[in-house]
């Protein structure tokens, strides 16, 4: 009895180490969400600049009722321009959100993980009473709870 139970501690103690990998996976990968969310933002942010100043400089050479070289060359140039830099702001907010979804397997994983952990220690619990008692249904739920423990940390390694 006592083998067993420490049989199934070290399994515990290897789901509870993989649990706090994905707990740590996931904030790392919800961070790096974060940081895109914003530079899509701010590069959108960006776009949006690019196509008021063409706007103004548009208006201005409107405003003068004929061609006006300078104002002209320069909305032209807004305009030819913001094109890559709206690209840029649509590559950030993929990334963003493939961050997003990998930060959510982790979370998922780490859940069915704690599941496992939880069975787990159960186990050692009812394997140390029986330990102690002497019968043989303890055992058998022991395995069982074990079995289960087992299940959800396999299940729990993919993501």
């Amino acid at each position: 009895m006592p083998i067993a139970a420490a049989g199934v501690a070290v399994l515990a103690a290897l789901t509870t180490m993989m649990t706090n990998q994905r707990a740590n996976q996931a904030i790392i990968a919800k961070n790096g969400a974060i940081v895109s969310f914003m530079r899509s933002s701010d590069t959108y942010n960006y776009y949006q600049a690019k196509s008021i100043r063409e706007d103004v400089y548009r208006a201005a050479v409107l405003a003068h009722g004929g061609p006006l070289g300078p104002a002209q060359k320069i909305a032209d140039l807004e305009r030819t321009t913001k094109a890559t830099v709206l690209a840029k702001a649509v590559v950030f907010e993929r990334q963003a959100q493939a961050q997003d979804e990998l930060s959510d397997r982790f979370v998922h994983s780490y859940e069915t993980l704690e599941v496992g952990v939880a069975f787990l220690e159960v186990s050692i619990v009812i394997l140390s009473i029986a330990s102690l008692v002497g019968t043989l249904v303890l055992p058998a739920i022991a395995a069982c709870t074990t079995v289960v423990g087992i299940g959800f940390a396999l299940a729990g390694l993919p993501f």
